[in-house]
């Protein structure tokens, strides 16, 4: 979801977190759990899904969202208030 949520292809995002993309194919497709060193990966690379990734909270007031309230803000704009 982050990678999507970024418009990130599998190469480009693998490379900014340090894994392979075969790897990053195993987590996407099959389930594979990520290693914790992956999870760290991705929350130094995207800080602000940290609390989604690590607590499955979000808190958009200390800048902390998940991939689908990125999406969101994407389709409405950044404040998610426009209404043209």
């Amino acid at each position: 979801m982050v990678r999507e949520s970024e418009k990130l292809g599998r190469k480009a995002f693998s490379e900014m977190i340090g894994i392979s993309q075969r790897s990053l194919e195993g987590i996407e497709n099959r389930g594979t759990d990520p290693a914790s060193t992956v999870l760290q990966a991705v929350c130094k690379a995207f800080p602000k899904y940290t609390f989604w990734l690590t607590l499955d909270m979000v808190d958009p007031s200390k800048g902390q969202i998940s991939p689908e309230l990125e999406n969101i803000a994407s389709e409405y704009g950044e404040t998610g208030t426009d209404t043209n």
